[in-house]
């Protein structure tokens, strides 16, 4: 038999050995949790997916009423150029999210995105746009998500103050949904 035969038969013999020689088929392999991922790819969490919100300028300003903030209502509309319902799909993918709006001609516009953090109970969104971060607690309940505003670093972001542009948009929760993967046609 020749040198590079038994080259060839050992490693394939250390190989088949390596990958299960021996092992006891009754005995699950066991993995170490605490072992990090490397892969490079984002880890999933709960609300991983797309979840869209259907918004009337009624339900904005009712939002607004309810939690206190009637006086911001005009001054947020025009802020946010809002002069008709709203669609929006939020999207969380592993380790970012995007916000995507639906304008009238109904293309798809991108108006928040960036890296996020989720914890057990709570988000930080790290605005790309406007460099901020803000923190939610959120919940699952079926196949709607509640994101509640807990705290920012930033006051004001287009001269409103950042609760009252929370409060409007995330009063109500948000719908687990497929529809906008491709941004190919409305919710």
């Amino acid at each position: 038999m020749g040198r590079l035969t038994r080259f060839v038969g050992g490693l394939a013999a250390l190989v088949l050995c390596v990958s299960g020689c021996g092992a006891d088929p009754e005995v699950p392999a066991t993995v170490d949790a605490s072992a990090e991922d490397t892969s490079g790819a984002p880890v999933s969490s709960p609300l991983d997916g797309d979840w869209v919100s259907h918004l009337s300028l009624k339900q904005l300003t009712k939002n607004l009423t309810d939690a206190g903030q009637e006086k911001w209502a005009d001054d947020f509309l025009a802020a946010e150029k809002i002069t008709d319902d709203l669609t929006a799909v939020y999207t969380f993918d592993g380790d970012n999210f995007r916000v995507a709006y639906l304008n009238t001609d109904g293309s798809w516009q991108v108006g928040w995105k960036g890296p996020l953090d989720v914890g057990e109970t709570t988000v930080e969104l790290h605005d790309d746009f406007f460099q901020i971060i803000d923190t939610f607690a959120w919940s699952i309940d079926g196949n709607e998500l509640s994101l509640t505003w807990e705290s920012s670093d930033a006051k004001r972001l287009k001269g409103i103050p950042v609760e009252v542009i929370h409060d409007a948009y995330l009063s109500d929760p948000l719908v687990r949904t497929n529809c906008a993967l491709n941004f190919d046609e409305p919710c």
